[in-house]
């Protein structure tokens, strides 16, 4: 494949969240008084963001109030739960404490290769309760009931799936209801308002065990809601900063997963608010949730610092509903200094700014939430360099055929054009689509691999995508964009993503629905010994059959 044919750049694929926890602070040069609990900032100036038409996050809660909160060392309010709320469960239903995986029961009109169903339930008659995932475009949840006489019916009130997409044999049921797979797009507990963290599709709907990372939140009418708190690691003093989500499990073994309503942030990454006269240029910027990335994807949820002064923070404006809005100062503050090693990361050497050219842009903006943690936000043209490299995609349907495309990303550039997604002619002998973009998903852990010397990394990726199922034109198209970029060092660690993990950080949707579905990616680092702690990675192939697709890509820094 010719360069001329597919353009060698690469996509950012961002999604990266932050909570920060602290207090409320003093007077900060000769800008705001410190706002409370109740009272009014009298001194905004009228300078208005002029993008408030931009529609915000839809799972708004303009009544949020910020609950005041002076202790400096930012203790969380989370560590004492509420009372833990019991939902009532429906008469002749048993939940099993842990669901069982079947094999596929075919109850869709077409079959996917990541297609999983569990029995989450037994029916005093005799029957049972099946929960069926689908990845595309996040998860596709559908629950089934099936009979003592072994007959399916889709329950469409906790479903995905339409009706035409089932097989002949299943029934649908519009009326049964089971309150206790009930969750909401938005709730407040403990006086924190939140709201489903989808990242644009639901990718977190999945099972989950409580355990000792979990840490008991409050009592919702849903159940209980749990906070899963995540170090993440830093350039700059490793654990200053970390991630949370909230998490709502459900009876069937599903979750809920929830993070806080930010209504002043609006799709484009505007700012809904009022701002200072002097801060007058945040009204025309654009920004991102969260500082740390990981991979090319997000790392812990929402971000927030848990070693910030009073000292640090200076107020730049105001939320329509009254809330404060920060950004930092203090030259060896570390959420500035790590959001700066953050801003190095794949940037060359001689087109960057200094530090302190960094700090005086005002890159960062804080916002505190209702348990005294400070969500942090990113101006977005100080973002990581650190792009998901080349996804391109091969389709190869058994005849000439009309095939659509969908992408899990916010598509920046693309081959052919991509204009809310493909509609091709795709050709036997193979149609290629590239693109590029902020992907939806998360970046899975890197606990896998195998480090090779440097001279033997060729071999070894075209002996992996042989595995795999690769071709020889896809393996050829592959080496030709990847190994110039491989690192000069005596050793390369080599880890492979799956399709299973690539349909979570980039989930497709293709119709008519490919037979075969093979997708991979490379994540790769240089070292200067061959030691790891990684365990081993088992590549396992992908026979195909039928209506093909093929993905590859990779990671890479600043291309």
């Amino acid at each position: 494949m010719s360069n001329t044919h597919i353009p060698k750049v690469l996509f950012v694929l961002l999604g990266v969240f932050g909570i920060a926890a602290i207090a409320l602070f003093a007077y900060m040069g000769g800008r705001y008084s410190q706002p409370t609990q109740t009272a009014t900032n009298t001194n905004v100036a009228t300078v208005k963001n002029t993008n408030t038409a931009v529609v915000a996050n839809t799972n708004t809660n303009t009544t949020a109030k910020i609950a005041a909160n002076s202790n400096a060392s930012n203790a969380n309010l989370s560590d004492t739960p509420s009372a833990t709320t019991t939902v009532e469960t429906t008469a002749g239903v048993s939940w099993l404490a842990e669901p069982e995986l079947l094999d596929d029961l075919g109850l869709l009109s077409d079959s996917y290769p990541d297609d999983q169903y569990y029995r989450i339930a037994t029916l005093d008659d005799g029957g049972e309760l099946i929960y069926m995932i689908r990845f595309e475009l996040g998860s596709i949840i559908s629950r089934f009931k099936k009979d003592s006489d072994g007959v399916y019916t889709l329950l469409a009130n906790y479903s995905d799936t339409t009706e035409e997409n089932l097989a002949a044999n299943v029934t649908v049921d519009d009326d049964t209801l089971y309150p206790e797979l009930e969750h909401p797009a938005a709730m407040t507990v403990s006086g924190l308002d939140l709201s489903l963290y989808t990242v644009g599709f639901q990718a977190y709907d999945l099972f989950v065990n409580i355990s000792d990372e979990l840490t008991e939140f409050g009592a919702s009418d849903y159940g209980t809601v749990y906070s899963l708190v995540t170090a993440v690691t830093t350039t700059y003093n490793d654990g200053s900063i970390e991630g949370k989500k909230y998490i709502l499990k459900l009876v069937d073994g599903s979750v809920a997963v929830y993070a806080d309503t930010t209504a002043f942030l609006a799709d484009d990454g505007s700012i809904i608010a009022t701002f200072s006269e002097r801060d007058s240029t945040f009204a025309d910027r654009t920004f991102f949730q969260g500082l740390v990335v990981g991979g090319c994807g997000v790392q812990g949820g929402n971000q927030y610092p848990i070693d910030m002064t009073p000292e640090a923070l200076v107020q730049i404006g105001e939320t329509e509903a009254g809330e404060p809005l920060y950004t930092i100062h203090a030259d060896g503050n570390s959420t500035l200094r790590n959001g700066y090693e953050s801003y190095l990361l794949g940037r060359e050497a001689d087109d960057v700014m200094s530090y302190t050219e960094y700090v005086q842009t005002e890159p960062l903006l804080l916002w505190p939430d209702a348990v005294g943690d400070y969500i942090i936000f990113t101006d977005t043209e100080l973002m990581p360099a650190v792009e998901c490299g080349k996804p391109l995609l091969y389709l190869y349907p058994t005849e000439p055929t009309q095939v659509a495309v969908n992408v899990g990303a916010n598509i920046t550039v693309s081959e052919p054009a991509y204009n809310g997604g493909w509609n091709v002619l795709a050709q036997p002998t193979g149609t290629e689509l590239f693109w590029e973009g902020k992907g939806w998903g998360t970046y899975p852990n890197i606990t896998t691999g195998k480090v090779v010397a440097t001279s033997t990394v060729e071999q070894t990726i075209r002996q992996d995508l042989t595995t795999v199922g690769l071709n020889e034109t896809e393996i050829a198209d592959f080496l030709e964009f990847w190994l110039p970029h491989m690192p000069n060092t005596p050793y390369v660690r080599l880890t492979w993503l799956d399709t299973k993990q690539m349909n979570q950080l980039a989930p497709l949707a293709i119709k008519p629905r490919p037979d075969t579905l093979l997708r991979v990616f490379l994540d790769f680092s240089g070292q200067v010994t061959p030691t790891t702690t990684l365990s081993p990675q088992t590549l396992t192939t992908t026979p195909r059959n039928g209506f093909t697709v093929v993905e590859w890509g990779g990671l890479l820094l600043g291309q």
